[in-house]
């Protein structure tokens, strides 16, 4: 009970005293008072409000710092995503304008063909391998058997099919030693033999009589004396020719027209 009167009692006091103080101040009599505070005091405010200050500064960067990270991170995100986006555009981009030359291609030939896609390349972790074949995702139930040719969108050669399985196919490519072909070059004499790939580079063409005039851009055909290979399918151009005088034969050496890194999808001749 005591100690609630002593209570009461501080209260009373306190209110009276800041009572007096509001009342002095509106009557101007501490004015002189509150600047001697002001002045002693001034440092210390000022100190609390640079401190303030800093540790405003402090709490605003970091969260400027926080929000672009997130921003960052969406950005980066999007990135990803429009890359993946961009990616699969580009290749349907590319398959229709593979099916596009394809059919004008059709137009021009009277041919049967079925489109393959490249699912692997034996050669693609060795490039100094002379083993170029490819594998397509048709096999002997869609009709593919040994040496069917494949073709690209131009209707340039690009192998021959040398195994089948049931839903897949092995295909050497026209650079590769075991890929041969009946030839023709369209010159003058319509020079006739056999090619095949030399060192996985390019093809070669040996057993050229030296009474047969040959000359570097000359174009190499099939001949159509293999089973099911069409006569005047483009199989490359040559690039360069041996002739000595004192042999029976020449040599000439023929360079692809493809590049057989960007083969994507094939057409294969049905017998």
């Amino acid at each position: 009970m005591l100690k609630s009167k002593t209570n009461s009692k501080k209260i009373f006091i306190y209110s009276a005293v800041i009572g007096l103080l509001i009342f002095f101040h509106t009557l101007g009599l501490i004015a002189p008072l509150e600047g001697v505070l002001a002045r002693v005091l001034s440092p210390v405010l000022s100190i609390f409000y640079s401190s303030g200050s800093k540790i405003s500064i402090v709490y605003n960067d970091q969260t400027n710092k926080t929000n672009l990270n997130i921003a960052n991170a969406e950005l980066k995100k999007r990135n990803r995503e429009l890359i993946s986006e961009n990616a699969e555009l580009k290749t349907l981009r590319e398959e229709n304008d593979y099916l596009k030359k394809q059919i004008n291609f059709r137009k021009e030939n009277d041919y049967k063909y079925l489109l393959a896609e490249v699912v692997s390349r034996n050669d693609l972790m060795n490039n100094s391998s002379e083993d170029k074949s490819i594998t397509i995702n048709k096999g002997r139930k869609d009709g593919l058997e040994k040496g069917l040719v494949l073709l690209n969108s131009e209707g340039i050669i690009i192998g021959k099919i040398i195994e089948t399985r049931e839903s897949i196919s092995k295909a050497c490519l026209v650079v590769d030693k075991k890929c041969k072909f009946a030839v023709a070059i369209q010159n003058e004499d319509r020079t006739s033999g056999v090619v095949e790939g030399s060192l996985g580079l390019t093809i070669k063409m040996d057993l050229i009589p030296q009474s047969e005039d040959i000359s570097e851009g000359d174009i190499v055909v099939s001949s159509g004396l293999e089973n099911n290979i069409p006569r005047g399918l483009v199989i490359g151009q040559i690039s360069e020719y041996l002739k000595e005088n004192n042999k029976l034969w020449q040599t000439a050496v023929i360079e692809p027209l493809i590049d057989f890194d960007d083969l994507v999808m094939v057409s294969v001749i049905l017998p």
